[in-house]
């Protein structure tokens, strides 16, 4: 570990974009995690010139966080968005702070940006846009948005990554691998694993940097809600749309976050309510692909309470087996089903079977079934027992699949967000009539007959695959080609330490034979005087008393 760390450090010496990094820790009240790491050392002239005094002593960690990133600008800033939608990474009172990051960017001049868009479309971005406005719309951490009309005038968005962002996140990247690393080699109580997190958010920041995949996300969500006149996303243009450059429809209405009490009127707001709860239950529930971050900056309304969903760059997907589990958690906890609502906690968060039997597991499982407990669905508030389902497995340390997390973050953002619009809005009396559909799917006759029909069809290829499986297994035991392979995990702690204890047996061995042997010569001539065997016996004996000093020591550090 120790030479892995020697070689972190000097990979962060050499890294430009690093020596900022570790001056705006410690200008922002992070020296310890420096000194922790050995970092210090590598920020010039010292900590004492950049004039750290105590002033942070009175702001918390959360805080100063996130004044960190933001004085760190474009990747930083997103990493914390990021981390703010995944409570289950860092501390919940981290992510509540984080989540007040602004996406408001520096703009940047038109002139470097028509750069990128020659770089974009070989035949340049005249053959694609008759115009493109020099003032942009909006401005975020990685991407900048114009006003735009295609060759054929459709007015249009233009969506354009930053000149050089993907090199600057490349740099920051890999600068937060190394930090993470480091920060998990020196020790201590974090309370969340760097590396993981490091990992999982500098997936999601490389994702959102292909503007094609989220062009990809939009269009499908957009065709998942071609039948529902109430919600809508964005057209995507393909022909105008590259890795770096998303062109898509202009979304109108009023934005959530610039809503006053004249902005719409009350049946709108509550039609939105109803829409962007129906929306989000649905993607999540029913089709399995959800916008993963329905914020009310990304929620546009328009007359009639129509919901506009935008920037569809975080996305998550919850396949049918999850959804059926899901639906299996809410009927355990209804009827009170302890061993059953464990196993499906335990299969939801791919944690290890053994939980079951856990005693804190289980009184912490049976607390959350006997708060929700309830004889009826029309009772049961599903968004407060899947947050107190992902508490439980946060308590225990276990890690939730990322797309269940945004999943239960998508649901919790909607109520919130109808809070805004409308506090009176029933939520879940709303997303009632899709769960009993889902219950109806998974639980009724149609359903149930299906499962059957599937599993007669499993059992039927069984049956029809076996005389050849057993022919196979018949030739193996003819050709005696049998063999047994054994698997042991987790012995090489074991195995260091009984090779270690060899090496120190056999040199207290050597040591005890050399010392019998010195002082035979020291005592075997007598007292005749001095000669060379007396000589050579008092040298062994003097070397072999420092051996066994320096192998004593050797055995204590070790303990």
């Amino acid at each position: 570990m120790l030479g892995s760390t020697s070689t972190l450090i000097a990979r962060l010496r050499g890294t430009r974009r690093a020596a900022v990094i570790l001056v705006a820790l410690a200008r922002h009240g992070f020296a310890d995690v420096l000194q922790r790491t050995g970092l210090a050392a590598l920020v010039e002239g010292g900590l004492e010139k950049l004039g750290v005094e105590r002033e942070h002593e009175h702001i918390s960690t959360a805080v100063r966080l996130r004044r960190l990133l933001e004085s760190l600008g474009t990747t930083f800033v997103k990493l914390g968005q990021i981390l703010a939608t995944r409570p289950d990474l860092i501390p919940p009172e981290v992510a509540a702070e984080l989540a007040k990051l602004q996406s408001d960017a520096p703009r940047v001049p038109f002139e470097e940006l028509s750069v990128r868009l020659e770089e974009s479309f070989p035949g340049g971005w005249n053959e694609v846009f008759l115009s493109i406005e020099p003032e942009p719309l909006a401005a975020a951490s990685i991407a900048q948005v114009h006003r735009a009309i295609l060759a054929d005038g459709t007015p249009v968005v233009v969506k354009m990554l930053r000149p050089g962002v993907e090199e600057l996140v490349a740099d920051d990247l890999s600068v937060l691998r190394d930090l993470a690393r480091l920060l998990a080699a020196s020790g201590g109580e974090l309370g969340f694993d760097p590396v993981h997190v490091a990992e999982e958010v500098a997936r999601q920041v490389v994702r959102e940097l292909d503007l094609e995949l989220e062009g990809r996300s939009t269009d499908r969500l957009r065709r998942d809600f071609a039948d529902d006149p109430g919600v809508t996303f964005p057209r995507v243009y393909p022909a105008a749309t590259t890795k770096t450059v998303l062109t898509m429809e202009e979304a109108t209405g009023v934005q959530v976050t610039k809503l006053t009490a004249s902005s719409l009127s009350a049946a709108d707001r509550t039609a939105a309510c109803r829409n962007g709860t129906r929306a989000v239950f649905r993607m999540c529930l029913e089709n399995g692909f959800f916008h993963a971050d329905p914020h009310p900056g990304n929620l546009f309304i328009r007359p009639g309470g129509v919901v506009c969903f935008i920037d569809c760059g975080m996305t998550g997907h919850i396949d049918a087996r999850t959804r059926f589990q899901l639906g299996r958690l809410v009927q355990y906890v209804l009827e009170a089903d302890l061993d059953g609502t464990l196993r499906t906690v335990v299969d939801l968060a791919n944690g290890d079977p053994v939980l079951e039997f856990d005693r804190a597991f289980r009184a912490d499982v049976w607390e959350m079934v006997t708060r929700f407990e309830s004889p009826t669905l029309e009772a049961l508030d599903i968004g407060a027992l899947l947050e107190h389902f992902f508490d439980v497995l946060r308590r225990h340390h276990i890690r939730c699949p990322a797309d269940l997390v945004y999943l239960i973050k998508a649901l919790s953002t909607i109520e919130s967000v109808a809070e805004v619009l409308d506090p009176g809005f029933d939520v879940m009396g709303e997303a009632r009539t899709l769960l009993k559909r889902l219950f109806v799917e998974q639980y009724g006759f149609s359903a149930l007959k299906r499962r059957f029909a599937r599993s007669i069809g499993g059992y039927a290829e069984l049956v029809e695959e076996l005389p050849d499986e057993l022919r196979k297994i018949l030739v193996h035991f003819r050709r005696r080609e049998f063999a047994l392979r054994v698997q042991h995990d987790g012995l090489d702690e074991l195995r260091a330490a009984v090779l270690g204890a060899g090496r120190y047996m056999s040199l207290a061995l050597i040591l005890a034979a050399t010392l019998i042997a010195s002082s035979i010569l020291l005592h075997g001539r007598g007292t005749d005087g001095l000669d060379f065997f007396t000589m050579f016996g008092a040298v062994s004996l003097l070397i072999s008393f420092f051996f066994a000093l320096a192998l004593a020591w050797g055995v204590w550090r070790r303990r």
